[in-house]
């Protein structure tokens, strides 16, 4: 019930105020008066999208495996389309709601969040699977792209494939990356 009630009230009182605020920077910065308010405007829609996923995340009633699966659906759909890159959706048969605690579901969420915008920022790629099936009492999800890959040994100075292995680690799952010319493929096994 705490939980669900903090949910509410970040909602309800914080999404409200900073509704608010993006609104008059949005109205000012269309009458000209400052070019900050456009900035301003962009922030406060960032933090707006956070905050959503911070509410998200610890309301109770989107405690099931499904709901992350579709709330990672979401973020790919509004992310990758606009970009003209194909999603490709395949989901086997899976146990009955599938439980996961807080920690479980955002770390979920946050790793695939990363693959996504990596495919958006680097990728090059025109196509994207995201798949997941259920084989030997574990649950495997993939992200696979068409893109031109990267260097795995050293891919980059980013925190993003660190911080996608910590959270993997963080719910006792295992996260593989593949990546070579012919795109790049993240793939979390959890039990």
């Amino acid at each position: 019930m705490l939980r669900q009630n903090i949910a509410r009230d970040l909602h309800d009182d914080m999404g409200s105020n900073l509704s608010q605020i993006k609104i008059i920077s949005e109205m000012e910065a269309i009458k000209g008066s400052h070019e900050k308010f456009a900035e301003i405007a962009e922030k406060l829609t960032e933090v707006m999208a956070t905050m959503s996923e911070i509410v998200w995340s610890i309301n109770p009633l989107y405690d099931s495996f499904d709901d992350a699966l579709l709330k990672i659906k979401e973020f790919a759909i509004e992310i990758l389309e606009p970009r003209g890159i194909n999603l490709h959706f395949e989901a086997a048969s899976l146990p009955a709601r599938i439980k996961l605690n807080t920690t479980q579901r955002r770390h979920l969420y946050l790793i695939f969040k990363e693959a996504i915008n990596n495919i958006a920022k680097y990728a090059q790629a025109d196509e994207v699977v995201f798949s997941v099936i259920s084989q030997n009492q574990k649950t495997i999800i993939s992200i696979k792209d068409n893109g031109m890959g990267f260097a795995t040994l050293n891919p980059g100075s980013g925190n993003g494939l660190n911080n996608m292995k910590t959270r993997a680690m963080a719910i006792g799952a295992d996260l593989y990356i593949h990546s070579g010319t012919s795109g790049t493929e993240v793939i979390l096994v959890m039990s």
